[in-house]
């Protein structure tokens, strides 16, 4: 976005332009703003700010608040993207949950657990499951023309190497929803992130408050988010720590434990790291994500490990374990 852009667009002039967290930034006579691209509807955009306004009213402070242009919309275009533009407050930090930032999201997820009436939480379940699936097959048939190809570049070989075995995976972690899920409890979903790690909520200053962003959230089973932190934090002191004051403020039931083990068994960054390297079209931004596919692969018997220290811990008199997961290392 330049200057006069957003001048013309916001009435605003940058003072200095800035990266907040993944996005750009800037700030304007003491406040803060963030352009973030937006890809789903305008209707979910408003199901969204609904969203915003009743965490509101449940006392969460530190929320992103949207900014409309000088016409009174929402969103703008720029290189052929949709965009929201916000406002990021300075709230006081009442606690520092450096360290800590599952403390913070179970009273995120408390102040969100009334959106909507309970479900049977299956709901969630299946829609992972499915979701998980239709990623698959859509993995085989890139498998599939890569296979065939005559010259294959080093990431195709790479592909060849270990798609396979993140196959396995999957469908591991598939079937194991299949045999913890034979019956099915009353729950109440949260507003919930698509991704969340510790990066997700915003930091504008080390003394004020993370700022949550409304376009990240959507509505989930709490073990979504608390599984995504997990598998971005390798201190095993720090997980446990942290899942004992999730706990304290949000207790897991022994099923929501099994939806957590679920998801981290599912390999999340692989999956979505090849398709988004096999959706770039410049090769030098495939060159870095088949970095960070590589690093993922080699990182591989680390991550088995905490997995199986994780279900021994966590989850002690559980008898029916993936049995591969104690074999030895990879």
């Amino acid at each position: 976005m330049y200057d006069h852009h957003l001048y013309e667009r916001y009435g605003k002039k940058a003072e200095e332009w800035l990266r907040i967290g993944p996005y750009d930034g800037f700030e304007s006579d003491g406040e803060y703003f963030v352009f973030v691209p937006f890809h789903e509807t305008e209707e979910r955009w408003k199901e969204k700010w609904q969203w915003a306004y009743y965490l509101e009213q449940q006392g969460e402070r530190a929320l992103a608040q949207a900014v409309p242009t000088v016409s009174g919309d929402m969103m703008t275009t720029f290189a052929e993207e949709f965009y929201l533009l916000f406002r990021l407050p300075l709230i006081q930090k009442e606690r520092d949950w450096n360290d800590e930032e599952l403390g913070a999201l179970a009273l995120f997820h408390e102040k969100g657990r009334a959106i909507s009436e309970t479900v049977l939480d299956t709901y969630f379940s299946e829609r992972w499951c499915h979701w998980w699936d239709v990623r698959l097959q859509q993995l085989e048939e890139w498998y599939k023309r890569v296979r065939k190809k005559r010259t294959q570049s080093s990431l195709d070989k790479f592909f060849m190497e270990t798609f396979p075995y993140y196959v396995g995976r999957t469908e591991n972690a598939i079937q194991w929803f299949k045999r913890k899920t034979s019956s099915a409890d009353w729950v109440h979903g949260v507003i919930a992130h698509h991704t969340f790690t510790p990066s997700t909520w915003l930091a504008v200053s080390e003394h004020c408050e993370y700022v949550k962003l409304p376009t990240d959230w959507l509505y989930d089973h709490p073990t979504r988010d608390i599984a995504e932190w997990l598998r971005h934090e390798e201190n095993i002191k720090k997980m446990f720590d942290n899942l004992s004051l999730y706990e304290h403020i949000y207790p897991l039931t022994e099923r929501s434990r099994h939806f957590l083990f679920g998801r981290l068994l599912f390999p999340y960054e692989y999956i979505h790291t090849i398709e988004e390297t096999y959706q770039q079209e410049a090769m030098e931004d495939r060159e870095g994500l088949e970095v960070k596919l590589q690093e993922l692969w080699k990182k591989e018997p680390a991550t088995l490990e905490k997995l199986a220290h994780f279900l021994r811990a966590y989850m002690p008199n559980e008898e029916d374990v993936p049995t591969w997961l104690f074999r030895p290392s990879m």
